[in-house]
């Protein structure tokens, strides 16, 4: 861009100049005539080109001279309207606004989601700013994770089992998909895609063979799931932004309908063996149904 303003001053200037020679030689060619003399007010007096010397020579000069005075002002106008009204350069650095295209993007809320094991142990719900994979907001999952292999887990109070996992789902009666009409269930059986972009920390993993892993789910009316394949939070997973997929209908408990889906979530939990003990929040964003 700065070459292109360099080469329009360039242009406004031998337009100028072109200007200045065209009127300094029509002012020449009115008081000199060809061979150099002023002209005599004497021979102002006699009629015809014989007497002032202005012939064809004279003519052809002055058509010169108003041709190339009009290209000029053509030019320098030319100049003019496009500085005048070009969209600045910096223009382009503009923020243009966040504008979502998630089903469930957290940026005014929890968007209806709940947790599943709420009442069976500690567990919190919110949106944070800490973290988002898009846009400023992100669902922020805080619940206590124990393996069955981690000391004390017999001594947990409540359901023992409900502390293996921790379960964030929403049903679609209570808050259906941004996109979508209001309705309890939705036919998602020609091999719809949901998906969910993840965080989870390394507070809530084990790096070794009993990982902590992550699943995207969704249920039908009668609460039959279908899963994805599992991810383990290993040292490529944790501490960062992924995004796990479903094809609805894969790895199906008996008799799920897909064509009456009724609610999503997304399910941490920790293996057989696992030591893991902790409490710490992991996150959701940008959550989607394709199809």
């Amino acid at each position: 861009m700065n070459i292109l303003n360099t080469s329009i001053r360039i242009i406004g200037m031998v337009s100028l100049l072109m200007t200045g020679i065209g009127y300094g030689v029509a002012i020449f060619s009115y008081v000199f005539d060809r061979s150099g003399n002023p002209q005599r007010s004497e021979a102002r007096a006699v009629v015809g080109p014989a007497a002032t010397g202005r012939g064809p020579w004279f003519r052809r000069w002055v058509i010169i001279i108003a041709t190339l005075s009009l290209m000029t002002l053509a030019i320098d106008s030319s100049v003019f309207v496009w500085q005048t009204t070009r969209v600045p350069h910096s223009a382009s650095a503009v923020a243009t606004p966040y504008v979502s295209h998630a089903a469930y993007d957290f940026e005014d809320g929890t968007d209806g989601w709940t947790v599943t094991e709420a009442g069976q142990k500690p567990t919190a719900l919110t949106t944070t700013t800490r973290y988002a994979a898009s846009g400023t907001h992100a669902l922020e999952v805080d619940a206590q994770l124990a393996g069955e292999a981690s000391p004390g887990f017999a001594a947990l109070p409540g359901i023992p089992n409900a502390y293996t996992h921790t379960e964030a789902v929403v049903f679609f009666d209570t808050s259906p998909p941004a996109g979508r009409p209001p309705a309890a269930t939705y036919d998602l059986a020609s091999g719809a895609q949901v998906t969910c972009s993840v965080y989870i920390p390394h507070t809530l993993t084990v790096i070794g063979p009993f990982e902590t892993f992550v699943r995207i789910f969704v249920k039908d009316s009668a609460y039959a799931n279908s899963y994805s394949t599992y991810i383990n939070i290993d040292a490529a997973h944790v501490d960062r932004w992924f995004a796990i997929s479903l094809t609805v209908g894969d790895n199906a408990d008996p008799h799920f309908n897909a064509s009456l889906v009724h609610g999503m979530g997304v399910r941490l939990e920790t293996p057989a063996g696992s030591t893991l003990a902790a409490q710490s929040p992991w996150y959701i964003d940008d959550c989607t149904i394709q199809g």
